[in-house]
């Protein structure tokens, strides 16, 4: 049997089983590659509309209702959601998505992943809520290195996922939630 490698290469002669070597080569080199090309970019600031490509909905369902089992029955909602995200504009954000393990010391508490948001242009490193930020910000927002390297791209995804729908699975129930919320809140502060 005879393989041409490219026009200038000679003819070279292999046997069958050298043939199976060089495509056991070949597709060891390329998870190499693949793995090396996702672990740069994972270096770079990445956004979460970034991080939504390295995934798919089968990979981050199974993270989701792993990690939050009781969420299962909105499964279709959180489906609706991660179809959307790509056809969410990014705005830009100076936001970082941060997650970090909280280790409960007392056993009848389970120990868990929070997420919250850093802001990068500020010498303050302390984290803040994002359950009412918008998607388009959600978008745009990069994730922490730490995070990228801690979690992977599915993980991370369905962490956010949760966060984003905590006030509803549509713009028109997060804007009632959220408005109902601040009102609430503003009752409280006025001691009513």
């Amino acid at each position: 049997m005879q393989i041409r490698f490219g026009d200038l290469s000679p003819m070279v002669e292999a046997e069958p089983i050298q043939i199976l070597q060089i495509t056991e080569i070949y597709f060891s080199l390329r998870k190499v590659f693949d793995n090396f090309t996702l672990n740069l970019l994972l270096h770079f600031a990445m956004t979460l509309k970034e991080l939504y490509t390295n995934t798919t909905w089968p990979s981050v369902r199974e993270e989701l209702f792993s990690l939050y089992p009781d969420q299962k029955k909105k499964e279709t909602g959180y489906q609706k959601v991660y179809e959307q995200m790509p056809s969410i504009g990014p705005q830009k954000s100076t936001t970082e998505i941060l997650f970090t393990f909280i280790e409960e010391k007392e056993p009848e508490y389970d120990s868990y992943i929070h997420l919250s948001g850093i802001e990068t242009n500020s010498d303050s490193k302390e984290s803040h809520s994002l359950e009412l930020t918008s998607w388009e910000e959600w978008m745009g927002m990069s994730i922490n290195e730490t995070t990228l390297n801690d979690f992977s791209p599915p993980n991370i995804l369905a962490h956010c996922l949760l966060e984003m729908t905590l006030t509803g699975f549509d713009p028109e129930t997060r804007k009632r939630t959220e408005d109902d919320m601040v009102k609430r809140s503003m009752e409280i502060s006025k001691g009513s």
